[in-house]
């Protein structure tokens, strides 16, 4: 969004990142605050080949500021983390017992409704990864 969230490569097109600029502005969107670290993706490993740059970004209406007025982006992104990895805990310890368990129709029905859900949220998270490297890509 601005000349300042990169560091290294290629200079980000003006026009697009104005164009950008205007579409937050046009739809009353706003930066949610930030907090870790600054730049979010990095290539590179010499400095004068390395390149970061800040690609994540949330952005909230007013309305959605009044409702979550302690939120920042970081603590929202934890959030989602942790639920997510509690759920597949929760899932992987199921199927493990259910594992263990006398096998009737009941257990095996239980089994394959826990592995399918276990299997949601790791495809869950490779989108999320794979998401990121598309967007890296386009950039």
């Amino acid at each position: 969004m601005y000349s300042f969230e990169q560091k290294g490569g290629l200079p980000r097109d003006k026009r697009r990142t104005e164009m950008f600029r205007n579409v937050l502005t046009d739809c009353q969107l706003t930066d949610v605050e930030f907090s870790g670290n600054w730049f979010t993706w990095e290539k590179g490993n010499l400095p004068e080949t390395n390149i970061r740059e800040r690609l994540d970004r949330g952005v909230a209406n007013k309305e959605w500021m009044a409702m979550f007025p302690e939120e920042d982006l970081q603590k929202w992104a934890d959030r989602i983390r942790i639920t997510r990895r509690r759920r597949k805990d929760f899932f992987t310890a199921r199927v493990l017992e259910l594992t263990e368990a006398e096998r009737d129709d009941v257990n095996l029905i239980e089994m394959i409704d826990m592995k399918t859900q276990l299997n949601f949220e790791i495809e869950r998270t490779l989108l999320g990864t794979k998401s990121l490297r598309k967007l890296v890509e386009i950039q």
